[in-house]
């Protein structure tokens, strides 16, 4: 067993993306704007709520992150993101393109150029319309890297750790929700992802709880952490209720986020040690694969053979389906395609910093 590894965040994330793809399967693909050709009117109230699994991907990523980070330099980090990001990345896009373009019509379309842009995973940030929905979590989890990266930098220059960084950005969180509509919002917004970064923090404060054990701070920032997350989840309550055009509960969503909460607050205190079992380690290695390629592809599937077969049976065969292929990524392409690159991405990285340290 590897000793920094917790297979209950393995269990966690396998869950978490699990209800991301029974909400897309049913609700939001036939809520608004006709995605899917299967309704399930009679049941889709029950699975509104799955998209708040991505809400804990980004805990999970600022715990997952922070545990990484020891002894990291600012190369050893990017090669580490890129060699875990984009092999999987790449084949899905390509995968999704090519559904999109072989069966996608008239519900779906997409250009090469836009298959260009988004192969660098940086097509929110030209503005390039995504080949996949699922890719806007990216966009989020790409700026949380950023600042990482600045981090690393700090900790050189400026002796600033972790914690000291966590608690700067939560404070800064907080003026950021007592701030009024302006335009220096949108940019701290844009520069911090303070509509987020609540998430991140808590991840961040749980894992140094885990690591180094409880302080009344760390435990404020959580609490006040939790505050945020409800508070900026309210808005998105607001959004959701008008673009989807049904009544979203903020107590249902407060209720879920909490709990998130808690379950990450027994596992950084080692309450649930008794459930980290390797074998959970199958289900975590599925779910960034999963996560990629199981919306539109699944959508496309139901489109074209939803009218023949019994749409529940077509659901479970779908989503059966998207597992096999989600392990075999990991397997013939995510693991292979990593050790390959790892080399190569680092050897560039420590090129250009050499160049740059002998200007």
């Amino acid at each position: 067993m590897t000793p920094e590894r917790i297979y209950q965040i393995d269990l966690l994330r396998f869950f978490a993306a699990l209800s991301v793809l029974l909400f897309h399967y049913l609700f939001r693909g036939y809520i608004n704007g006709d995605l899917s050709i299967l309704r399930f009117d009679e049941i889709g109230h029950f699975f509104k709520y799955g998209y708040l699994g991505v809400d804990i991907f980004f805990i999970i990523s600022g715990f997952v992150i922070a545990m990484s980070l020891k002894s990291k330099s600012v190369s050893a980090f990017i090669t580490s993101r890129i060699t875990r990001l984009y092999p999987a990345y790449w084949f899905c896009v390509i995968l999704t393109f090519l559904f999109i373009k072989l069966f996608g019509n008239p519900v779906f379309d997409a250009s090469f150029f836009q298959l260009g842009v988004n192969l660098t995973m940086l097509q929110s940030f030209f503005r390039v319309d995504m080949i996949d929905g699922v890719y806007w979590s990216l966009y989020i989890e790409l700026k949380f890297y950023i600042l990482i990266v600045l981090l690393l930098f700090l900790q050189k220059k400026l002796k600033i750790n972790i914690d000291t960084f966590s608690y700067a950005w939560l404070i800064l969180s907080i003026c950021y929700a007592l701030m009024p509509a302006s335009n220096l919002k949108t940019i701290l917004n844009y520069l911090f992802i303070l509509n987020w970064s609540s998430y991140f923090i808590a991840g961040i404060l749980f894992y140094n709880i885990y690591k180094h054990g409880y302080s009344p701070l760390r435990m404020l920032g959580i609490i006040v952490s939790l505050l945020l997350s409800v508070y900026f989840s309210n808005q998105r309550v607001t959004e959701a209720t008008a673009f989807y055009n049904t009544n979203f509960s903020i107590m249902i969503v407060a209720s879920v986020i909490i709990c998130f909460y808690l379950i990450m607050l027994l596992i950084s205190t080692k309450q649930l040690m008794r459930f980290n079992k390797q074998s959970f380690l199958k289900l975590g290695v599925l779910t960034y694969p999963l996560y990629l390629i199981h919306e539109n592809i699944g959508f496309i599937i139901f489109n074209n053979t939803g009218a023949y077969i019994n749409k529940y049976l077509l659901v479970g065969i779908t989503t059966f389906a998207m597992l096999i292929v989600a392990n075999l990524i990991h397997k013939k392409i995510e693991k292979p395609v990593a050790n390959f690159i790892k080399p190569v991405v680092s050897a560039v990285l420590n090129r250009l910093k050499t160049q740059l340290t002998t200007k």
